[in-house]
């Protein structure tokens, strides 16, 4: 039978915060990478079209979002522990 000692715990803890950082990092970076690739142009002598796809950009916000909601919580859980 497995019973949970207060080192097991502590360090159970400070793994799943470390993936909770690394999560929120790489989601952030997908974000940015996504909010980046949004938007396109072409510019012909004096002449320039853009265009910007707005689903593209909300998805992109909404990855920012969790990944700075991830990397706080993982903060939070490692100052806890």
């Amino acid at each position: 039978m497995y019973l949970a000692t207060p080192t097991n715990s502590i360090a159970m803890k400070k793994i799943v915060s470390i993936l909770l950082v690394a999560g929120g990092i790489y989601l952030g970076y997908e974000g940015v990478t996504q909010l980046q690739n949004s938007s396109a142009s072409l510019k012909v002598g004096k002449l320039e079209l853009s265009a910007k796809n707005e689903t593209s950009a909300t998805t992109a916000y909404i990855y920012l979002g969790f990944g700075v909601l991830l990397v706080i919580g993982g903060v939070y859980v490692l100052r806890k522990s």
